[in-house]
């Protein structure tokens, strides 16, 4: 790889003095002048010389594009100039993090990439000596702020994907082949880059490293808006806040000052890979390497069960992957506060246990997450998992992530006890010389909390036969894990909804997907409706709110106080991606050349329709069929390698012979959908078509409809009439069907048994 780096250093040499030319110019040292150079990003002159360096890279930009803006772009890279980080001197928090990344996952490169204008630029690096930058367009990471919902992009082998397989990165230094990259969400969901990993060789990632690299890239966004959170929490102080910018900050308030640790549980003393800033001040000792676990922290009390009691426990609870709680114990030198008045605040729910010796016993709850399978903890914005990684980690099924909650001592509780009942007797006491009646209350003693040393953390799933893995996707009326059930891979869907919501029949999903029984519908084994747990929402979150559905980070957003249902349904695993995954890929599109594979777009196509001619047998609309809404799953009996599953019956709606078009306030995904449905609100099995045409389209294409516009924008296209229309070079049968399905007349549409016909005349002589 070494020798592959200079021609890359060179690009970097030579954006640095076309930098050196053109921004320093208006800043001599742009290090230095960092906090200038962010309030000056709205001066359009100062962010064009700034980006210069862009232009005057590798020399095959020009050619070769790259990911397009989000929709979002403007205000996510205004905030990320109002963080403050762009541009500035290395850190170590963050340089510990990328270092993390390339001893766990054995990489020869780790990036903090954050995506301006016309750069990416790192903010820390590992295996790239003297880059700090490239050109955007040849940004990986940039595709990462794609997806509406967020989710990790890994590419396993660059060459083959049609993507990247004519980056300038990987066609020349440092000829990338492996990237796994998750994004950096911030409190508000905006998205600033990824924090990503890199080979130059082709490799392999299973779905527990993979969600173990988006903890990672959680703690690196918890680095990044911790002094701004500090400096909104003094503004707070100043003016009241909305609720809904408390709830945006809560995950940065509770968390940056917790003491976090990445154990590895594999050794005897549990290693200690990774510790952030606040565990020094936490634990009041240095971090270093080789420090295990229980050479820092002991069980609460002599008679208590340690690690060598309970290392059945331990053992059980790793090998499943479980979550858990273990009671410690610690030592921290004594203050000048403690050596002048070790007793003076008796009441305090300070954890400190004053000692002769110097030092202060400390009590804490140690929160055992699994590091491959679960969040960091519950502020962390869900970020999508593919589903076409396999579960096989066992490398790091033994990392956990690991949170100290500090706690009372036993004997501070029986003090606060003691002060609570002399308090509660006086009041008595006064009370009955008074004459009040007031003065009979009884005294309500609690119980010292007992230190068990360990126990499991609960889950809060129905379905106590299924374990949840990491996440596989998010969408707009709930989520989707990986699971595991009696031995077998499924994929488990919580969606959450009102119960307004259920009686005006637009979530039937459980019903419907339970009735239908086809080869090409994802199949529906179980699945079970309770009122939502509102566990976690204080009484004021729940009071107001946006009537959004899910917050950034998946939990029941703030709303009024309708009842809220959840159903979960477990379903079939399709472990290929989606439709979408495969048209970005490149799977539809020739080896030889970037023409169209008719003979994989016709065959998918085939089992599209014949799943969507079933459904509206039973007079069931699908309602969001998109690329994303077509899953595969791998197969030997097809040369493809894979069959497609249609999806996701959220916004389904039942329809009869006699009133074949219902009235709707509600639509799926906007770049899919047919003018009478946007416009009127009319919903018809036509609607199904229209939408089947765009796939259509996009497998043909190789692009996504309306790139780059936002909502309104495509609702506007739509209205005017301005229809998709395939290249010159399509067949002439696929492009009059594809016209059929996109017409602006509803009945000017195909059926699906006529459209089935016309694609089984396509396909060759089997």
């Amino acid at each position: 790889m070494g020798c592959c780096l200079s021609t890359l250093q060179a690009a970097a040499v030579t954006a640095s003095q076309a930098k050196s030319s053109s921004v320093e110019a208006a800043a001599p040292d742009i290090k230095a002048q960092a906090p200038e150079h962010v309030a000056a990003t709205t001066d359009p002159e100062a962010e064009k010389s700034h980006n210069k360096a862009a232009e005057t890279s590798t020399g095959n930009e020009e050619e070769y594009t790259g990911a397009i803006a989000p929709v979002c772009e403007l205000q996510r890279r205004q905030h990320l100039n109002n963080l403050g980080i762009l541009y500035t001197e290395p850190e170590p928090r963050f340089d510990d993090i990328t270092k993390l990344c390339s001893m766990v996952f054995k990489v020869p490169i780790a990036l903090v990439s954050l995506v301006d204008e016309r750069v990416q630029w790192f903010k820390s690096v590992q295996g790239l000596p003297g880059v700090d930058r490239t050109p955007r367009p040849t940004s990986f990471c940039a595709w990462t702020l794609l997806p509406a919902y967020p989710e990790a992009l890994v590419v396993e082998d660059a060459q083959r994907d049609a993507r990247f397989r004519d980056n300038p990165l990987v066609t020349a230094a440092p000829f990338i082949r492996f990237y796994a990259g998750c994004p950096l969400v911030c409190s508000n969901g905006l998205r600033l880059g990824s924090l990503c990993i890199i080979d130059g060789k082709p490799r392999s990632f299973d779905a527990e490293s993979c969600n173990m690299l988006a903890n990672m890239a959680e703690m690196v966004v918890r680095e990044m808006e911790k002094d701004k959170a500090l400096e909104e929490q003094r503004m707070r102080q100043q003016r009241q806040r909305n609720k809904e910018d408390q709830a945006q900050l809560l995950r940065v308030f509770d968390c940056f000052s917790e003491a976090i640790m990445l154990v590895d549980t594999s050794g005897d003393d549990w290693n200690i890979v990774f510790a952030n800033e606040a565990w020094e001040s936490v634990v009041g000792q240095k971090r270093m390497e080789g420090l295990g676990f229980w050479s820092v922290f002991k069980p609460p009390a002599p008679g208590s069960l340690g690690p060598t009691d309970h290392g059945q426990d331990y053992a059980d609870a790793i090998a499943k992957q479980e979550n858990f709680e273990l009671m410690i114990t610690y030592f921290t030198p004594q203050s000048s506060e403690d050596t002048a008045a070790p007793q003076a605040q008796p009441n305090s729910l300070n954890s400190r246990s004053s000692l002769s010796s110097g030092q202060v016993l400390q009590y804490a709850t140690a929160q055992f997450r699994c590091a491959a399978t679960t969040g960091l903890d519950q502020h962390m914005p869900l970020i999508g998992i593919p589903n076409f990684l396999p579960s096989t980690a066992e490398g790091n099924r033994a990392f956990y992530f690991v949170a100290l909650k500090p706690v009372p001592s036993p004997p501070q509780q029986q003090q606060q006890q003691r002060a609570q009942r002399t308090s509660s007797g006086s009041a008595a006491g006064s009370s009955a010389a008074s004459g009040s009646a007031a003065g009979s209350a009884a005294v309500v003693r609690r119980p010292v909390r007992k230190m068990a040393s360990f126990s499991l953390m609960a889950t809060d799933g129905p379905f106590q036969d299924i374990k949840l893995g990491p996440l596989l996707g998010k969408g707009a009326f709930g989520r989707v894990y990986r699971g595991m059930w009696n031995g077998k891979m499924v994929a488990v869907k919580v969606l959450e909804y009102s119960q307004q919501q259920n009686e005006d029949g637009c979530l039937l999903e459980g019903l419907l997907s339970e009735q239908v029984q086809h080869p090409h519908v994802v199949r529906t084994y179980k699945h079970v409706t309770r009122p939502l747990p509102m566990a976690g929402l204080d009484e004021e979150d729940e009071e107001e709110g946006d009537g959004s559905l899910l917050s950034a980070n998946g939990l029941p957003s703030s709303r009024s106080r309708e009842q809220m249902l959840e159903t979960w349904l477990v379903l079939e695993f399709c472990n290929r991606g989606c439709v979408a995954d495969a048209i970005s890929k490149g799977w539809f599109r020739r080896k030889d050349s970037m023409e169209a594979d008719m003979d994989t777009v016709v065959a998918t196509a085939r089992e599209m329709a014949g799943a969507l001619s079933y459904l509206h047998s039973m007079n069931i609309l699908h309602g969001d069929l998109t690329g994303n809404n077509v899953l595969l799953t791998v197969t030997a009996d097809d040369k493809r390698g894979f069959v497609a599953k249609i999806s996701d019956f959220g916004l389904s709606r039942l329809v009869s012979n006699e009133a074949p078009v219902i009235q709707t306030r509600t639509y799926g995904t906007v770049t899919h959908m047919p003018a009478e449905l946007l416009i009127e609100g009319k919903m018809s099995k036509a609607a199904d078509v229209y939408s089947f045409g765009v796939v259509l389209w996009e497998m043909f294409t190789g692009r996504s409809p309306y790139p780059g516009m936002s909502h309104s924008q495509v609702l506007h296209s739509v209205s005017t009439g301005k229809v998709l229309v395939l290249p010159g070079t399509a067949p002439p049968a696929f492009a009059q069907l594809v016209s059929a399905c996109l017409a602006r007349d509803p009945k000017g549409r195909p059926t699906f048994s006529e459209i089935i016909a016309q694609l089984d005349a396509m396909r060759p002589e089997q």
